[in-house]
């Protein structure tokens, strides 16, 4: 929902800066969803701890929605990355207790509780940025909008580290085994999959997007919403249902250095899918000559849709 908020003010305004916002803004949710993936995949329970982990995480998400529009000088900035700190703040006490109990994986937790830790830290910094000049929270945003690359990267490096100094006599599996933990990978990916679908309802909502509003031309309008159509069909085929190699193949699987280069690639290309269907709903209420849309430039139009598709099949 966050993304298609985005998505609907990229549509609004059709301009370079916006596009600049989108990719700040998209970059910090998808890294948050992608650490949250990385707790969920390797802990999760029915206990009333976590019971009331993820209530407490929905209302975090609830409110970055309410807040995910406007520009850096927005009150809904400040209250946007008030509540991104309040969600890595409760992961943050995740990793943490989970270390506590279960001394097997306190070297892993205690890297990744620390990580959480300085993001909900940074984002609190940009909830109060008002109070300083307004390109400080611009530039903690963008490193929050790369937290997930960041957070692989100082996590390898910590724990390359850790076994250099901690467990010199063991060779380097044995010793990666100390230092690392291992996650669900089966689910991991699946929760990759339903990410993917639901960025993929990004051109199911173009196809829709308020033709009651008036159009000044029916052929238009449904010439090109059976474009998208047709587009969205092949995309849903495409990722979903043309794998030569089974899930056990998986890049996760395969090794460490493919399964970090998917990791690393997947947000960019979850991205491209994001614009694509921006960028088609553009069009088809250029086509369609919708009423309520602002006029935009069809060539800002064109490239969005066009350069967002082909990077994204490209990766």
């Amino acid at each position: 929902v966050v993304i298609t908020s985005l998505g609907l003010e990229v549509r609004n305004q059709q301009s370079r800066r916006v596009l600049i916002h989108w990719a700040q803004y998209f970059g910090i949710v998808l890294s948050l969803w992608l650490s949250t993936a990385g707790y969920s995949s390797r802990f999760d329970n029915d206990d009333v701890v976590h019971k009331t982990f993820w209530s407490l995480y929905g209302v975090g998400v609830l409110g970055i929605l309410m807040h995910s529009t406007g520009d850096l000088t927005s009150t809904n900035s400040n209250f946007f990355a008030l509540f991104l700190s309040l969600i890595y703040f409760l992961l943050t006490l995740q990793w943490f207790r989970t270390g506590i109990h279960l001394p097997r994986c306190r070297f892993f937790c205690t890297i990744q509780g620390s990580i959480m830790l300085v993001y909900s830290l940074l984002a609190l910094v940009a909830s109060t940025a008002y109070y300083y000049p307004i390109q400080r929270r611009d530039n903690v945003f963008w490193v929050l909008c790369l937290g997930y690359p960041i957070e692989i990267f100082v996590t390898l490096l910590i724990q390359e580290l850790g076994m250099v100094f901690m467990y010199p006599h063991l060779d380097y599996e044995d010793a990666r085994k100390e230092v690392d933990l291992p996650l669900h990978i089966q689910f991991h990916i699946d929760r990759f999959k339903t990410l993917s679908m639901m960025v993929l309802g990004q051109l199911a909502s173009a196809i829709a997007w308020h033709p009651e509003q008036g159009f000044g031309s029916v052929e238009g309008l449904y010439a090109s919403a059976g474009c998208g159509f047709i587009s969205l069909v092949c995309l849903k085929i495409f990722i979903f249902d043309v794998d030569f190699l089974d899930t056990h193949d998986h890049a996760i699987r395969r090794s460490r250095c493919s399964g970090l280069t998917w990791l690393l690639l997947y947000p960019l290309a979850m991205g491209c899918l994001a614009l694509t269907g921006s960028g088609v709903a553009l069009l088809i209420a250029e086509a369609g000559k919708i009423n309520s849309v602002p006029a935009g430039s069809p060539h800002f139009r064109q490239l969005l849709t066009c350069e967002s598709l082909s990077v994204f099949l490209i990766i």
